[in-house]
């Protein structure tokens, strides 16, 4: 039996191995991942002793500076990217 060592070539079984080839089962595999939806405006990054990155900025060109609750500012006209 060759089990892909190199110390091993495929010619010569090994001796003694009392080992039986494991069966899988539904149990032994996990469940399938639930997909959720990402928006992008919901999508941040913060990390410790660092200001926020907000992607909602990067929906509109010239990446809009935002206020410091991370909310557009009102003002501005923003032109969405494309």
């Amino acid at each position: 039996m060759f089990d892909g060592s190199d110390n091993q070539s495929p010619s010569k079984p090994t001796r003694g191995n009392k080992r039986k080839a494991l069966k899988v089962t539904k149990a032994m595999v996990a469940p399938l991942a639930s997909i959720e939806p990402l928006a992008i405006k919901d999508m941040i990054l913060k990390a410790d002793g660092a200001s926020a990155s907000y992607f909602k900025r990067l929906k509109y060109k010239g990446c809009p500076v935002l206020s410091k609750k991370g909310e557009l500012q009102e003002p501005t006209r923003y032109i969405a990217v494309s």
